[in-house]
C-alpha cells in the first residue's frame, strides 16, 4: 500500500526528490522495528561516506511520520558542523527549537554558562 506524500509543515526534513526512495526497505523496516518493537528513542546510522546515511535516515523521519509514529521530525545536519562557536548540543537544541517553534531555554541555566564563561575569560 502506498501511503501519499504529505506536507512538509511536520519537520525540517527536504523534499523527496522526483525519482523517490528505493532500494532500502529493509533498512526502514528495521529502523522502524527499533523504534516499536524495542522501544528505541534514538538511533545512530553509520558507515562509510557516499552509502547513502542521510538519505536513508531523512527518509526514515518520513516513513515514521506517514505511519503515525512519529508526530514531529527532527533533522539536525552535522555535515558543516565544525564545533569552534557552537557546541554539537546547542546545534541540536536551536534546530530542535526551530523545527517545533519553541523556546527551549532554561533562562536560569543559560544565565549561570554565561556567568561561568565570563568568570573563565577573567
Amino acid at each position: 500500500m502506498l501511503i501519499p506524500p504529505v506536507e512538509n509543515h511536520w519537520g525540517n526534513l527536504s523534499p523527496l526528490p522526483k525519482a523517490g526512495f528505493w532500494g532500502r526497505t529493509q533498512e526502514l523496516w528495521d529502523i522502524e522495528c527499533a523504534f516499536v518493537q524495542d522501544g528505541t528513542r534514538r538511533l545512530t546510522i553509520s558507515g562509510f561516506g557516499g552509502q547513502g546515511k542521510t538519505f536513508l535516515a531523512v527518509e526514515a523521519g518520513r516513513w515514521l511520520y506517514r505511519t503515525g509514529l512519529f508526530e514531529t521530525v527532527c533533522f539536525v545536519d552535522y555535515a558543516q558542523f565544525q564545533g569552534v562557536e557552537i557546541h554539537a548540543t546547542d546545534l541540536a537544541v536551536s534546530t530542535l527549537a526551530t523545527v517545533l517553534d519553541k523556546s527551549l531555554v532554561n533562562v536560569q541555566a543559560a544565565t549561570v554558562r554565561w556567568l561561568f564563561w565570563i568568570i573563565w575569560r577573567l
